[in-house]
């Protein structure tokens, strides 16, 4: 994989602000995507679409992980179902060693975390 298809999706400076702006051109922004929160607090993506008349659509926190799902999805830079099958088989390994440290647990939660964020395979 190239340094293109895995390079950071937000600079220092996004990361600082939570907030990424789309240019049309030089001093024209056509959109800006932030993260803030919702009146209780919850994280929101807030996308504004500044050709529209400033309108702006907010993604709560089931959308949000619904979002990341599909843009990632086909991205090569985003999850394979080839790192759960190597995860379970790592898990098993470790687990037959029964051997259920700090290191298993990750193992586990980082499959979670990448299962959640795939298609169902198909049947």
């Amino acid at each position: 994989m190239s340094d293109e298809t895995v390079r950071p999706a937000l600079t220092a400076e996004e990361w600082q602000k939570l907030q990424c702006d789309e240019e049309a051109k030089p001093g024209v922004t056509l959109e800006t995507v932030r993260l803030a929160n919702d009146l209780e607090g919850r994280p929101m993506l807030v996308i504004t679409h500044h050709q529209e008349a400033d309108r702006w659509t907010a993604l709560g926190t089931r959308q949000l992980h619904q979002a990341a799902a599909l843009a990632l999805h086909g991205q090569p830079f985003g999850p394979k179902s080839h790192w759960v099958e190597w995860l379970d088989t790592e898990i098993a390994i470790w687990e037959r060693q029964e051997y259920v440290g700090a290191g298993v647990l990750v193992l586990r939660e980082l499959r979670a975390f990448i299962a959640a964020l795939l298609p169902p395979e198909p049947t």
